[in-house]
């Protein structure tokens, strides 16, 4: 009896402390492994890390040189021969669709006139690109002048003059022989002219009108060549 009382109260004891010794039995998690940097040869200078620099933006050089191209005449002031009235003009494209220009022209002649004879004129219009093909601006222009003339005549005085004029024209540059601010430019069209002479009728006519230098003379229609050298 004793000797079985005794067995139990082993058996109690051993399953009590168990888990205790378990835990102090347990054996530690095993800590990670620190790599060491392998130690450089003797003689051999240590590896330097080199950091790559980020990749620059690129950028659209096909716009930015387009833009910078000397061949445009896009805010460049041209000059040349205007019309046959007002043949010092000047031209300047303020964009790919719009223009302006301006004509101015004087004149006077001393003889076989009893006073001096003189006449002055000015030309002024706006352009607009209808087509612009490789080296060509197709444009329309409606334009306004203003002239005074005076014939010489003794007690007369200025006779005044102002017109009226829509022009479809072209503009033709010189690019592919190595000249792109030189262009020949040409027109036709129609114009409404009021003359007021000095002590007379006012008189309106309408016909047709040229800008530049004549290449076809006709009581029809009329072509022209002018020129203008961009800055």
């Amino acid at each position: 009896m004793h000797r079985y009382l005794f067995l139990c109260s082993a058996v109690i004891v051993v399953g009590a402390a168990s888990p205790v010794w378990a835990q102090q039995t347990a054996p530690a998690p095993a800590e990670p492994a620190v790599t060491e940097p392998a130690a450089p040869l003797a003689g051999q200078e240590p590896a330097v890390e080199i950091a790559t620099p980020a990749p620059e933006p690129v950028e659209n050089t096909d716009i930015v040189q387009a833009s910078q191209s000397d061949d445009s005449v896009v805010g460049k002031l041209g000059v040349g021969y205007f019309t046959t009235s007002a043949p010092v003009g000047i031209r300047r494209w303020a964009s790919e669709s719009w223009g302006y220009d301006l004509g101015v022209g004087f004149g006077l002649q001393t003889e076989s006139q009893p006073e001096t004879a003189w006449s002055a004129n000015v030309e002024a219009g706006v352009l607009y690109a209808l087509a612009q093909l490789e080296n060509i601006i197709v444009f329309v222009r409606g334009g306004v002048g203003v002239g005074l003339v005076d014939n010489g005549d003794l007690n007369r005085d200025v006779d005044f003059n102002l017109n009226l004029n829509a022009v479809l024209g072209g503009e033709f540059f010189l690019t592919a022989l190595g000249f792109p601010n030189l262009s020949f430019t040409g027109g036709v069209g129609a114009q409404l002219s009021i003359l007021k002479p000095d002590g007379g009728t006012t008189s309106v006519e309408l016909g047709t009108v040229s800008h530049g230098v004549d290449i076809v003379s006709s009581t029809g229609l009329t072509g022209v060549l002018g020129f203008h050298i961009y800055f």
